[in-house]
């Protein structure tokens, strides 16, 4: 019988067993999704200051710090997940 090197189930932040690969898929997933907010907003609040349409700049403001939330959650999931290992 072939033994693993690895274990084959991890206890993933979210709750449920996931194997390792999966959990760095999600990760990766999730994190690239903050990016694309960030981005996003960065764009709505500098066409927002160039147009000199104050809403949008604010709305651009605000996505902004939601990718960066979503980000910043993403790291700590992550420094949390390899610490139980």
């Amino acid at each position: 019988m072939r033994t693993r090197r690895y274990p084959t189930r991890l206890d993933c932040v979210r709750g449920g067993s996931r194997t390792e690969r999966q959990c760095c898929a999600m990760r990766a997933k999730d994190k690239a999704k903050a990016k694309a907010e960030q981005a996003k907003g960065r764009l709505k609040q500098t066409t927002g200051k160039a147009t000199g349409d104050r809403k949008m700049e604010t709305e651009g403001r605000i996505e902004k710090a939601k990718g960066d939330l979503h980000d910043a959650v993403e790291k700590a999931k992550h420094s949390v997940q390899r610490k139980r290992k």
